[in-house]
């Protein structure tokens, strides 16, 4: 069974586990509005936001939306030490009305009802609207881009853009072997970065195609394209996740990485807190 759904409190909370119930019930909490707009009310006394905004283009502008499942922090200034105004939950929609550089960077934003800051680690926001898609018989949960769609299969979920040729290939299995050698005929590694995917460590390996540009595919066919990233999750002793992004330029794989920072799952790895930092900032 699939469902594409905005604020799924149910069942997030059974995946995450209840070791963080009470943490997910003041992040995830929703009026129902279907752009999961972050409505929880300020702190009394504490409605206006303080903080020095640039002014500049780009990052302090625009729509964001909150990728973390245990959602996020709005605070009154650019710190975590300053007053908590509330929670926005995954799915979230935020405007973003300004951004600092201090404190390792925030941004200035606007909820339905709330104003105030939040972290603009990468791994947290996302910028654009996003959809969450999720699947008790895939075994995880993802929010892909609002301009996106998604195809599946007996043998896997093909994610993909409306306008472009990029696609999100998912797959599962018992075990990482069985998803045969990493890469693919014609490409050659160019990369490798440690990534935590909701608890679980494993390698973004990426990859150039070489000779001849390959063909386009066809729309929605998760074809060869000029790069290729790969993840590879060990769920547990017998189950396994694969990632495969097909793109075209390095800017795009901010699609990629915001969809596997969203992703959850109901595996052990996943139920419990990262140890360095429980809580979004």
């Amino acid at each position: 069974m699939t469902a594409v759904r905005y604020g799924d409190v149910a069942m997030r909370t059974r995946w995450i586990g209840a070791a963080l119930a009470s943490v997910l019930l003041a992040a995830c909490a929703t009026t129902g509005s279907p752009t999961g707009i972050a409505t929880n009310p300020p702190v009394p006394g504490g409605a206006t936001s303080s903080g020095k905004a640039s002014s500049s283009a780009g990052p302090a502008s625009g729509a964001r939306t909150v990728l973390s499942p245990l959602g996020l922090n709005i605070r009154q200034s650019a710190s975590v030490s300053s007053t908590r105004l509330g929670t926005a939950a995954q799915g979230a929609v935020l405007q973003v009305t300004g951004h600092t550089d201090q404190n390792g960077g925030w941004y200035q934003v606007q909820g339905q009802t709330v104003s105030g800051w939040v972290t603009a680690d990468p791994t947290l926001t996302a910028a654009g609207q996003f959809t969450q898609y999720s699947s008790q018989d895939r075994q995880f949960s993802a929010l892909y881009p609002q301009s996106w769609t998604f195809a599946e299969s007996p043998a896997n979920v093909v994610f993909h853009s409306t306008a472009a040729d990029q696609t999100i290939l998912a797959r599962n299995a018992a075990h990482v072997a069985d998803f045969g050698a990493s890469g693919g005929g014609g490409f050659n590694a160019t990369g490798q970065e440690t990534v935590i995917v909701c608890g679980v460590t494993a390698n973004l390996n990426e990859y150039t195609h070489s000779g001849a540009p390959p063909a386009s595919p066809a729309p929605g066919t998760p074809g060869p394209l000029a790069l290729l990233a790969q993840i590879r999750l060990r769920l547990d002793a017998t189950h396994a996740l694969a990632l495969d992004f097909n793109y075209n330029t390095a800017a795009d794989l901010d699609v990629f990485s915001a969809f596997y920072n969203s992703m959850t799952f109901p595996f052990p790895q996943c139920q419990l807190p990262a140890p360095a930092s429980p809580s979004p900032t």
